[in-house]
Order: C-alpha cells, then sequence, then structure tokens
C-alpha cells in the first residue's frame, strides 16, 4: 500500500500532504506492526448496535419538518448534496461527484430507498439517511443534517425512524458506524437512542509525503 500510495502523493496540491491510513480493531500483533513501520493511532471509531425487540422510542419531528423515503434518481442530487453539505467539515472528509457517490452509495446490492429517508424544511432538503438491508443486520449507513438545522432533534428522529422502518420490515437487529470524535456529537446521540458500542476500530496513520509548496 505504502509503495503505491507514493506515486499517488505526487498528485498532491501545493500547500497538502499525504497520509496514508490502515484500520485495525483488536488485532494487537497488527498494531504493533503498524507502529514499527512509523504509523500513529489517531483515530476510534465505534460500531453500535440496537436490538429492537427490546424496544425503542417514536421519533419526534419538530413543526414545520416533513420527512419521506428516498424515490431514486428523483431523490438522487438532493440526498448527494445533503450529505455532502452534513459530512464538510468531518474528519477526513473529501468531496464526491454526484456520479461516484451514486455508483458507491445508492447502486449498492443493499441500499434500502424504502427505508431510507430525507427530511424537507419549507421545500428544502436539510436532512437525510442512507440505510442498508443486509441478509443479517439493518444498517444505518450515512445519516446528516446540515448544519444551520442542527440542534432541533433532527438527527435523532431519522434514527429513530430508521429503527421504526427496519422493525416493520422485520429486521430487529440495527448497526452502524461513527467516529468516537465525530463533529456534531453523533456517539451521544446513537447512545440516547439505544445503541450500545459492540466493536471498536482504531485507525492508524501515517505521513506518506510531506507538504508541497
Amino acid at each position: 500500500m505504502e509503495d503505491r500510495a507514493r506515486p499517488e502523493a505526487s498528485h498532491a496540491a501545493a500547500g497538502e500532504s499525504v497520509t496514508l491510513a490502515v484500520a485495525a480493531s483488536v488485532n494487537s500483533s497488527k498494531q504493533d506492526l503498524l507502529r514499527r513501520r512509523g504509523y500513529d493511532r489517531v483515530r476510534i471509531f465505534f460500531r453500535m448496535a440496537i436490538d429492537l425487540a427490546g424496544g425503542f422510542a417514536p421519533p419526534r419531528w419538530p413543526e414545520g419538518f416533513e420527512v419521506r423515503s428516498v424515490h431514486r434518481r428523483d431523490d438522487d442530487a438532493a440526498l448527494h448534496a445533503t450529505l455532502q453539505d452534513a459530512f464538510a467539515e468531518h474528519y477526513r472528509f473529501m468531496p464526491e461527484p454526484l456520479d461516484e457517490w451514486t455508483q458507491r452509495i445508492l447502486a449498492h446490492e443493499h441500499f434500502a430507498p424504502d427505508l431510507s429517508f430525507i427530511v424537507h424544511h419549507h421545500g428544502e432538503a436539510v436532512g437525510a439517511v442512507a440505510n442498508y438491508l443486509m441478509p443479517d443486520v439493518g444498517w444505518v449507513g450515512t445519516l446528516g443534517v446540515r448544519h444551520p438545522w442542527r440542534g432541533q432533534g433532527i438527527g435523532k428522529a431519522l434514527l429513530l425512524h430508521s429503527f421504526d422502518a427496519f422493525h416493520r420490515a422485520g429486521q430487529d437487529k440495527v448497526a452502524l458506524g461513527v467516529d468516537s470524535e465525530n463533529a456534531a456529537g453523533a456517539t451521544r446521540l446513537y447512545e440516547r437512542a439505544g445503541k450500545r458500542v459492540d466493536q471498536r476500530h482504531e485507525l492508524f496513520e501515517k505521513l506518506v509525503a510531506p507538504t508541497r509548496g
């Protein structure tokens, strides 16, 4: 990976440095290998899960907000713009063109548009969630609320709305991945909704090319 990354680093713009990131969970040998090769642990990510059979709270939507299921193609552009904007300040975020994002997120074989939702406020898309129905688990893929509309309970309502949709679809085991230092406080939101950490993944990073400029 390092050998492949170095030539790619030559394409970096002036003023940018290039790093290579590798995830390691409970594998201590892998972590030791990374440290010996000059990697530092920079972040911790959690996999959180909930068993909906134990019950969950109903969503509460603030007045003036409307939620509906995603309609493929008609909603692709709005969904992309909303989630790209919502994650713009997050760790290691990189803008992604609509066509590439659509192929990676919406063309996935387990993407479930009927279980994914977009929230509008006075006709403007302000929040969304892309969900996946796997054979053994419902997966909350990407959930985000644009900055001006945060702090009103939209994120929690989207999560609980997703729980209800998965439950109605017959899937009571629901999981998601989250950055433990998420800028929008997502970990605390998920804990308040009843999710608990069941896996921990540590991210290691190494400088491949110094800042150019």
